[in-house]
């Protein structure tokens, strides 16, 4: 997904309404402000790399990723979040 086009659709929630992103291991959302949730990709078990860093998310954003099973980095700089 183009850095560019997630910036200015306004989405809002990623992995929220499918769980077809099983196979989905890096996703790099650095710098794309209109995302405010991605917490849902914890149906993405086979993801391994989450960059969202100065994207915005809102404090909350992050709390589904507990079943992410494979996560081995997360970088987050510049969020306001309170808890993951």
């Amino acid at each position: 997904v183009a850095r560019s086009s997630l910036t200015q659709s306004g989405m809002a929630s990623i992995g929220s309404n499918n769980n077809n992103g099983m196979s989905l291991q890096h996703l790099d959302l650095t710098g794309c402000r209109g995302v405010k949730c991605v917490g849902h990709l914890a149906c993405a078990v086979s993801l391994r790399l989450l960059d969202v860093s100065w994207a915005n998310v809102k404090r909350d954003g992050l709390l589904g990723l507990i079943d992410s099973q494979c996560l081995e980095v997360l970088r987050i700089a510049g969020n306001p979040l309170r808890s993951i």
